[in-house]
Formats: C-alpha cells, structure tokens, sequence
C-alpha cells in the first residue's frame, strides 16, 4: 500500500477511514471491524500498518492530494463523508478527538 501512485478509489478510503480510527490514538475491534468488512481485511490489514508509520499532519497531506485524483466531484467528497460518519459511529460514540479530526479533514475534502 506504499506506492500511492497505484492506489485505486478503496485504497484510499481504507487510509481515510484508518486515520479517522486513529483520532483518539487507538483503533478499536469495532472500527477495524468496520473497515475490514467495507473494504477486506487484507486492504485493511495492510493500509493499518502503512497507516501507522505516519504522522498524522503527513496523513492530512496525503489525504488532501489523493481526494481530487480519486473521489474527484462533490459526489465524491460527500460519499468520503458519509463513510466517515458511519465509522464514526460504529463503536458507539462520536469522541471530540474524532469530531476534531473531522473538521480538518472537512477543510483538506
């Protein structure tokens, strides 16, 4: 999952929704649970461990040049959103940690 030349549409959701987890700096059963089952578990598998050598600001980046290549229209950007709403709520709670990264995630979409 290194090579972010080669990443197709559900690569980038699996970092998205990864980064997302890791807002309050630990991934729980229930979000892994979530992305394996949306998206595989060997992509969720393997996007974790990239996702994990990171730092979050690289992450952002990363996150702000992907979206236009891969989720392009307004459509696209709403379709992120609403993954990231039903991640957010898959372990039961919407922390403030998560609505934090939320909204810069918002202002990089």
């Amino acid at each position: 999952m290194q090579n972010r030349d080669n990443w197709k549409p559900k690569d980038f959701l699996a970092f998205l929704l990864l980064h997302m987890a890791y807002a309050d700096n630990e991934l729980s059963k229930s979000e892994m649970y979530h992305i394996a089952n949306k998206l595989g578990a060997d992509r969720a598998i393997s996007m974790r461990e990239y996702v994990q050598k990171i730092d979050p600001e690289k992450r952002l980046k990363i996150i702000g040049s992907k979206r236009k290549e891969l989720y392009p229209t307004e459509y696209g950007k709403q379709t992120l959103l609403t993954h990231i709403h039903e991640l957010c709520l898959a372990d039961g709670e919407f922390s403030d940690s998560e609505k934090d990264i939320l909204q810069k995630i918002e202002k990089i979409l």
